[in-house]
């Protein structure tokens, strides 16, 4: 075999591996840039970045001198990814796609507080494969997209939301009073367009509820404090 058989023979594989090295610092370089402060930054670029070196391998495989080998090389090849891809990506691509139909959704965004499985908090991120939310103790509890998908789930919007207080008083009380004193509360509490309900009649007391909208939903917590304290003081 002289030198240009030799040459002839590896050349394309070296320019392959020189093409997908090169591919995969310039799109390495490109997601650094772009993918700065975005959600999910680390998964993605890592995701691509194997994806570019996985196509790379087979490339530079399948042009190597193997001959009649070549197809036997080919089938080993998608037998083990679609073995892979098969066991190990259910739950990725899942989240995956709970994410991508939450966004097509919009039921929510950053800002909004929304309760699903008993936990409650602000939502702080929204990423294609997990939701970050802040709880009520500020701490952040992180659920796979798949859980939202899955689960009902209530949404406080971050416009504004209304905020209510119940109590249980005789009727030995008049209810004009009652309402009076509890409207006063709600405007006490910085709520807006309050009203009163009936809830129940009961064999010794009346059920009242205030309700009063709340715009400022960053201070629901306190608000809802401030309400009943508001509702005890005008009692």
């Amino acid at each position: 075999m002289n030198v240009f058989d030799f040459l002839s023979k590896i050349l394309p594989v070296v320019l392959t591996t020189m093409f997908f090295v090169a591919l995969y610092y310039v799109a390495k370089i490109i997601l650094d840039r772009q993918a700065r402060g975005k959600s999910d930054k680390g998964i993605i670029k890592s995701v691509f970045l194997f994806l570019v070196v996985l196509i790379g391998a087979i490339s530079v495989i399948l042009s190597l001198p193997l001959g009649d080998q070549k197809d036997d090389v080919t089938s080993l090849i998608g037998i083990v990814l679609s073995a892979v891809l098969g066991l190990s990506s259910t739950t990725f691509i899942g989240n995956a796609l709970a994410g991508i139909l939450l966004r097509s959704l919009k039921s929510f965004k950053p800002g909004d507080f929304i309760t699903v499985n008993e936990v409650f908090g602000r939502v702080t991120e929204q990423g294609l494969f997990h939701t970050e939310i802040q709880t009520v103790d500020r701490d952040l509890t992180t659920l796979p997209n798949m859980t939202l998908a899955t689960n009902a789930y209530k949404v406080t919007r971050s416009s504004g939301t209304f905020i209510k207080a119940e109590v249980s008083l005789g009727y030995d009380v008049p209810r004009k009073k009652i309402e009076e004193a509890l409207l006063k509360a709600a405007k006490a509490a910085a709520l807006t367009d309050p009203f009163v309900h009936v809830i129940s009649l009961g064999d010794f007391s009346v059920v009242y509820r205030i309700n009063g909208m709340l715009s400022d939903i960053k201070s629901i917590l306190s608000a809802r404090s401030k309400l009943f304290a508001s509702v005890l003081d005008e009692l």
